[in-house]
């Protein structure tokens, strides 16, 4: 599907699109990019029990240092990707010490 740019510089989004988004006027939809180059639309007005069973439940239960385990390793994965990814942005909050 095609949709054309507006002299107000606006898209209407086709309505196959919005019935499948389930979007109607008023709704707010988020714009991603993604690792591969694309941009999915996502709409805001999710309710979390939708998404329920997305993330499978894991096969025991997490301890809560494994959780502040993979929390710090995230952060710190962030971190050296703001850091040292000349590609990323760089952020004024990430300065290595010299």
């Amino acid at each position: 599907m095609i949709a054309k740019l507006s002299s107000k510089e606006q898209i209407t989004i086709p309505v196959a699109i919005r019935e499948l988004l389930g979007v109607k006027t008023g709704d707010s939809i988020d714009f991603v990019f993604t690792k591969n180059a694309t941009i999915e639309m996502i709409p805001t007005h999710t309710h979390v029990q939708t998404l329920r069973g997305l993330v499978p439940k894991p096969k025991r239960p997490v301890t809560l240092s494994e959780m502040d385990a993979a929390i710090a390793m995230g952060a710190k994965d962030d971190w050296l990707r703001l850091t040292f990814d000349h590609k990323a942005v760089t952020s004024p909050y990430f300065k290595l010490a010299k």
